[in-house]
């Protein structure tokens, strides 16, 4: 994680957008039991560095989560995926 400059909750974030895509901010916040004002503050420092994206969802007013092309975090979590196994 300190190879590319992430802090275990924003890697947990990313871990978690990776194994459910597109879900809104909240239910991000939900799956990994904090407030939301903590998943908005990481979300978008990751939104930031290139990581993630979000896209608004105009029918729901909500935005949606993704992936961007250049996250890391495909092939960092390839190998390291059992690691989440055991959190």
């Amino acid at each position: 994680m300190q190879v590319v400059g992430l802090i275990r909750h924003q890697f947990g974030l990313l871990a978690e957008i990776y194994h459910a895509e597109g879900l809104k901010q909240q239910d991000y916040a939900e799956k990994l039991q904090v407030t939301k004002g903590n998943i908005f503050q990481h979300l978008d420092r990751l939104v930031f560095r290139g990581f993630a994206g979000k896209k608004a969802r105009l029918a729901v007013m909500a935005k949606e989560v993704s992936l961007t092309a250049g996250s890391i975090l495909p092939q960092v979590l390839g190998p390291l995926n059992w690691i989440f196994l055991l959190l």
